[in-house]
């Protein structure tokens, strides 16, 4: 018997939806839409609570139309969460570090008054960046000079002390891999940082050596990487299909790129 599919919404219907939603989760804020997939929402005293670019979440209804009320409910949480913690202080146990794409900085910079922030970014891999972030338990903010301000640190002591909280939430990466044979792969799921440990880049050497430098990842979501053996047939194709998969499930998909450590830096993968 045939079922009728889901279909994915126009995007101004999309962007109707999606004001309606967030106005049920801040109902003192009116959300209306100001151009193609943006909306910008405003307090009861008439201020801007900021812009909201539905690109990446109607890019995932697109790919996951029978999802897409949960995809936008997530989204829309995680707005208001933002909304609702912005005056929370910030302190140093907070910060960690994000693995965004490129294009990250550019939707960041449109936000209000980003336009004069300084942007706190390191190269981790070709597509890809290290940001540092205020972690909020349930939503995460990028960190801008009002915070390192408050807090009395440098961007050297920035990044220092963010990437030690990740170590310290985080189990090491021998306990979370495994050496991978032919026709296996080996996965990091279940942390939201996942895609963090690239950061740590010297952290992944005795891995690379056991498999004679052949090793290869990729980071399909924050909370996801894969890796495997290239020296074995198929897995570039397999690693790069699970995480085609993968990424259609997440409402923040990274670049589908293959990446091989070397004791360089990751590089993007040549066969």
């Amino acid at each position: 018997m045939a079922t009728a599919q889901a279909l994915p919404p126009a995007p101004h219907e999309f962007s109707l939806k999606a004001a309606e939603r967030l106005h049920k989760e801040l109902p003192d804020v009116e959300f209306k839409v100001v151009a193609h997939l943006e909306l910008d929402g405003k307090d009861s005293d008439g201020k801007s609570i900021g812009k909201m670019y539905l690109d990446r979440v109607f890019a995932f209804c697109i790919r996951n139309a029978s999802d897409c009320d949960a995809g936008l409910g997530q989204y829309a949480k995680g707005i208001a969460e933002t909304v609702k913690e912005r005056n929370r202080p910030v302190t140093q146990a907070m910060l960690r570090i994000a693995i965004r794409p490129d294009e990250y900085l550019e939707q960041i910079r449109k936000q209000p008054g980003a336009s004069n922030q300084k942007f706190y970014v390191r190269r981790v891999a070709p597509g890809l960046i290290a940001i540092p972030v205020v972690d909020f338990t349930r939503t995460t903010r990028f960190v801008i000079d009002n915070d390192i301000e408050k807090l009395g640190i440098g961007e050297e002591d920035l990044f220092k002390i963010a990437a030690q909280n990740l170590r310290e939430t985080t189990k090491p990466l021998s306990a979370v891999t495994v050496i991978p044979t032919a026709n296996s792969l080996g996965q990091i799921t279940g942390e939201d940082y996942a895609s963090s440990r690239l950061f740590f880049h010297s952290d992944w050497k005795d891995l690379a050596a056991s498999l004679h430098n052949q090793l290869i990842v990729i980071v399909p979501a924050p909370n996801t990487l894969l890796y495997g053996d290239a020296s074995f047939p198929g897995t570039a194709d397999a690693l790069r299909t699970l995480a085609d998969r993968m990424a259609r499930g997440s409402t923040k998909p990274l670049p589908m790129q293959l990446l091989h450590w070397t004791d360089t830096g990751w590089e993007t993968y040549k066969p």
